[in-house]
């Protein structure tokens, strides 16, 4: 346990602080026209890494109808009865 928390810390906790510490830089930042647009980039940027991690992690764990079906369940959970995601995670080690 103290493991898992001193992990979980150390993978969280220097996302935290640069939030903390630039939270007060980004409003000046977005106000110049060039950092504007670099902050757009970093953003869509950030966007395309997200897509493609998810078509790798669909095309690796969707193998069998099971987990089809589990999948479309919980799209569909989340998405009609807006059900938090922890809920949707622990229904699907089911």
């Amino acid at each position: 346990m103290p493991g898992a928390a001193i992990s979980t810390i150390a993978i969280f906790l220097p996302s935290f602080v640069f939030v903390l510490l630039l939270n007060p830089v980004i409003p000046h930042l977005r106000a110049s026209k060039m950092m504007s647009a670099f902050l757009d980039a970093v953003n869509i940027s950030a966007i395309g890494l997200m897509a493609a991690v998810t078509v790798q992690l669909v095309s690796t764990s969707l193998i069998d109808w099971k987990a089809v079906m589990i999948a479309v369940a919980a799209f569909i959970a989340g998405m009609r009865f807006k059900l938090n995601s922890a809920w949707l995670v622990l229904g699907g080690r089911l």
